[in-house]
């Protein structure tokens, strides 16, 4: 009875000041204040948050131990997602004229069995089908109107395009528990699904994403393991541009020929391919898996923090490039299977000190070591002779660093000094100590906030061992000619090369007005010395430097806030955001044997890099001209190219700049964001290669042009005057307006600007709960790319060719962007 007696008085006991000598007698008979606790004793709890762990006697008072309270923290959220795609803006095609060529002084139909591949026959509305049995098009041949059954010829639309859709599913679970200052233990999980059948037909998309992370902290003990696994597959691999093809075999196809009718690779003319021939059991996919691990050891106390934290990522990728046999380019079929195997360690340690604290300044000492070793292995098989490359870098970088901070009551700053040092097994020669160093300060009067911050860091890098630089290998290749491109080669080896330094300025300045209006304005210059590219030597890659360059510019942005209807949270509120970036990137120096060097592209229009040009500079062939700029025409009356190739664009923009509004009433969001770039050119190779099928919707409207002179002089350099015929029947093929320059023209005549205007997304929110628990709910719908106007008459901006930023500007057969509306569902819990 008197321990059931104690028990009832416990919690009046744990907040009692002075026990009498009778009490602590009357506990000292009780073995429960005498012997320790057994290890599976469990707590008492009295009450709710009253949990005691040991009561111990001393000579004037009983102490009383208390579990700490521990609570679970759980949180999460899911979204749910789902779009339909569209093709954007495709290049204007004929359907006016029918597969065929002049002869005999008349234009003439010829079919598919004949090899023809030019659309330059006769006009679709004077033809007829015979209704014989022909094997590329159920109503027979096409014969002129009245000799056959009375069906009119047929415009065929020959599109691959469907209405693409995605699906995405993202789930992240956080579950903790913890103690007030006591430890805690975490675990999240992050889940992500994402499935899309792309615009272009038989063409099929999945990734897929784990990651889970546990963590314990003790004191000035924080733990953090972590594991992580992606995946993704596709269809059709287009290293090699393979979806490119595709789609320039349906554009090119004669508005005459049916591409969906037959069997095999019924293709229209000798070399060409169907585009559902080429897409149907191809046996292509590609591939990729990766999983990383990764452990973080952090140990924090008053003044000093210590971080280790290594790292392990493995990757594998596999890509089956494939034609079958009987395709156009190659008719026994060609294969090539290339695997890629990549292998990351890393080791990062870090240590921070604050070495004084007084008043109103701090400073810090800030030491930080990484360790990286990559390996990269990857074997090319097939058709030709095996190849395999092995890459390893073993790389060191050291910083040491400084940090003075000063908080005052209206001015606060700082001073980040440091010197930064880089070594590597795969490099020439050591790099030179890097130095740098941030200064920034906040200056808060009433109602206003000015930040600024003036930086500088010299950096070194290396070019990376898991990126494929196979594409260097289309410099060996004219444009019209790079349909059989395969990435054949990769570079030999990446040791031996000297470091790419960088030294880079920023500046910026920001002033915040009454919480509501932001400007900032930022100036940067980045100078790049000794910049590395892949080239080709022969059959192989090589690494070679190749000169200096410099990139500044200016950043500016605004925005405002503000409400337009009362002060209460059911009232109006508009928010407006304006970016704007313009730039200069230019070559400062080209090393010697550099100089004019082409770095990206084909073999007739590419990419150069030459001292005093732009670093987006465009070389091609171009219209002879004389010492007054006037072009010269021929004794035909057609104008001459020039000898060679020489800068005939700039694809860089004068600048790019973005305009964000905002509207909320109570659960709705309005927000839509307007894109406008200004200046930039393109190469329309695209429109080159329709021009000389005569597929192009200008060569169906220009064919009948007569007596037409163009403007400019004869060799003589007296005007011209002599008129021409753009498609003359009594005259070869070769000789007419856009045949006699070749499948890829005259790459002068064919640059454009580039200026456009998107609006690039729309979307509407509604909180279908908001601020009630245990969570959030919201539904969005979207519209990406729902409005765009564009001075360039070729595909919507937005792909590039090869899915390489060095191919800006250039466009033979780039895939259009897609125009997408969707939906989706975001919980939060």
């Amino acid at each position: 009875m008197r321990a059931l007696f104690l028990l009832l008085l416990l919690p009046a006991l744990a907040s009692a000041q002075v026990p009498t000598p009778e009490y602590l007698r009357l506990i000292r008979t009780d073995s429960l204040a005498q012997r320790p606790s057994p290890p599976g004793w469990r707590p008492l709890v009295m009450n709710q948050g009253n949990l005691i762990r040991r009561a111990h006697e001393t000579d004037s008072s009983v102490e009383i131990l208390r579990f700490k309270a521990a609570r679970l923290y759980l949180r999460g959220n899911y979204v749910l997602s789902a779009g339909l795609r569209r093709a954007g803006q495709r290049p204007a095609l004929q359907s006016a004229w029918a597969q065929g060529r002049a002869a005999n002084g008349s234009l003439q139909w010829k079919g598919a069995e004949t090899g023809e591949t030019f659309s330059y026959g006769p006009a679709l509305s004077t033809l007829e089908y015979d209704g014989l049995s022909y094997p590329y098009d159920p109503h027979g041949r096409l014969v002129p109107r009245g000799t056959g059954n009375g069906r009119p010829a047929a415009a065929y639309g020959n599109s691959i395009f469907r209405t693409g859709h995605s699906t995405a599913h993202q789930l992240a679970l956080e579950a903790r528990v913890a103690q007030f200052e006591g430890p805690s233990a975490g675990l999240r999980v992050e889940a992500e699904q994402q499935e899309e059948a792309l615009t272009l037909i038989s063409n099929r998309n999945r990734r897929e994403k784990f990651a889970t992370s546990l963590l314990f902290s003790r004191k000035a003990w924080e733990l953090d393991a972590g594991y992580a696994y992606s995946a993704t597959k596709f269809t059709n691999p287009n290293g090699n541009g393979f979806l490119q093809y595709a789609y320039a075999q349906s554009l090119l196809a004669p508005p005459s020929f049916d591409l969906r009718n037959g069997t095999g690779n019924m293709a229209f003319g000798t070399g060409m391919d169907n585009p559902y021939f080429l897409h149907n059991d191809n046996g292509q996919f590609a591939r990729t898996r990766s999983r990383s691990g990764k452990f973080t050891a952090q140990y924090k106390v008053d003044r000093l923090r210590i971080l280790v934290e290594p790292l392990l990522r493995t990757a594998e990728d596999e890509t089956n490039y494939q034609f079958k046999p009987g395709s156009g380019i190659y008719p026994n079929g060609y294969t090539l299977r290339r695997s890629q195997q990549d292998k990351y360690r890393q080791l990062r340690s870090t240590a921070d000190y604050r070495i004084f604290n007084k008043s109103e300044w701090q400073l810090f000492g800030h030491a930080d070591y990484v360790f990286n070793d990559d390996q990269t292995g990857i074997g090319l098989q097939g058709s030709d002779p095996a190849k395999r490359y092995h890459y390893q870098r073993r790389s060191h970088r050291l910083s040491l660093s400084t940090k003075l901070e000063m908080d005052g009551n209206d001015v606060d700053g700082g001073l980040y000094a440091g010197v930064t040092a880089y070594r590597s097994n795969t490099l020439s020669k050591p790099a030179p100590l890097l130095p740098w160093f941030k200064v920034y300060g906040d200056w808060n009067p009433d109602g206003v906030t000015f930040t600024g911050s003036l930086s500088y860091r010299e950096d070194a890098t290396e070019l990376k061992l898991d990126e494929t630089l196979a594409t260097a290998g289309l410099l060996n290749i004219e444009s019209y000619r790079s349909a059989g491109f395969m990435p054949r080669a990769e570079v030999s080896t990446f040791d031996g090369q000297p470091a790419i330094r960088h030294a880079e300025w920023n500046a910026r300045l920001e002033a915040v007005i009454e919480q509501r209006f932001t400007i900032g304005v930022s100036l940067f210059r980045r100078q790049t010395k000794g910049d590395v590219v892949a080239l080709p030597a022969g059959d192989q890659l090589k690494l070679r430097q190749i000169g200096d360059h410099v990139r500044e510019g200016l950043d500016v942005e605004l925005t405002y806030r503000h409400r337009q209807y009362g002060y209460s949270s059911d009232g109006f509120r508009f928010s407006h955001s304006l970016l704007f970036s313009t730039w200069q990137h230019l070559v400062t120096k080209a090393y010697a044997g550099n100089d004019y060097l082409p770095v990206a592209g084909f073999r007739d229009v590419y990419k150069i890099f030459a001292e005093g040009y732009p670093m987006d500079a465009i070389a091609g062939t171009y219209w002879l001209r004389d010492g007054g700029n006037r072009q010269v025409i021929g004794a035909d009356g057609f104008p001459l190219p020039g000898p060679g190739t020489r800068m005939i664009a700039n694809a860089k923009p004068d600048f790019v700049m973005s305009l964000t509004n905002g509207i909320e009433w109570r659960f709705l969001k309005l927000e839509a964001t307007l894109e406008w770039q200004k200046g930039g050119e393109v190469w329309n190779g695209t429109a080159a290669a329709l021009d000389y099928y005569g597929r192009s919707a200008t060569s169906g409207q220009l064919r009948n042009m007569r007596d037409y002179i163009f403007p400019g002089v004869d060799q003589a350099g007296h005007p011209n005057e002599k008129p021409v015929r753009f498609y003359d029947p009594a005259q070869p093929l070769a000789q007419n307006r856009w045949v006699r320059y070749g499948p890829g023209g005259v790459a002068e005549d064919y640059i454009e600007p580039n200026d456009w205007l998107n609006l690039r997304k729309i979307a509407l929110n509604y909180d279908i709960l908001r601020n009630v628990r245990p969570g959030k709910i919201t539904l969005s719908v979207f519209a990406e790319n729902l409005f765009l106007r564009q001075a360039y008459s070729g595909a919507a901006p937005g792909q590039l060719l090869y899915g390489q930023a060095g191919f800006s500007g250039l466009d033979y057969f780039r895939l259009p962007s897609s125009r997408q509306y969707g939906a989706s569902l975001h919980l939060q819990f």
